[in-house]
């Protein structure tokens, strides 16, 4: 089912997106930062602020972005859930707890 296909892609780059967003003080702990490189630099986030456990503009900026979307994906797969058959609805259902997280 294209459908189904479509709206699982949706889902799961909506999801890891939202994972990525919820890992940021685990990741920072372990000295890591998995924040797309392109919108770190462009709002000249500074990732050693980000691994002590600092906010900053820039990096609510960056987080602002990542979760705008990953709500567009998981709202996408929202839209597909209308067209699918019943039997394939419940499969998006990891999507509810990713777009409370996000709100």
């Amino acid at each position: 089912n294209p459908d189904c296909v479509h709206a699982a892609s949706h889902m799961g780059r909506g999801l890891g997106l939202t994972l990525l967003l919820k890992s940021i003080p685990e990741d920072a702990l372990n000295g890591k930062v998995y924040l797309p490189t392109d919108l770190c630099l462009k709002t000249k986030m500074n990732y050693d602020d980000v691994l002590k456990g600092l906010n900053s503009d820039s990096l609510a900026e960056v987080v602002f972005q990542v979760a705008s979307h990953a709500k567009i994906h998981l709202d996408e797969a929202r839209r597909k859930h209308q067209k699918l058959p019943s039997d394939l609805k419940s499969f998006l259902l990891p999507c509810v707890p990713a777009l409370r997280y996000l709100e």
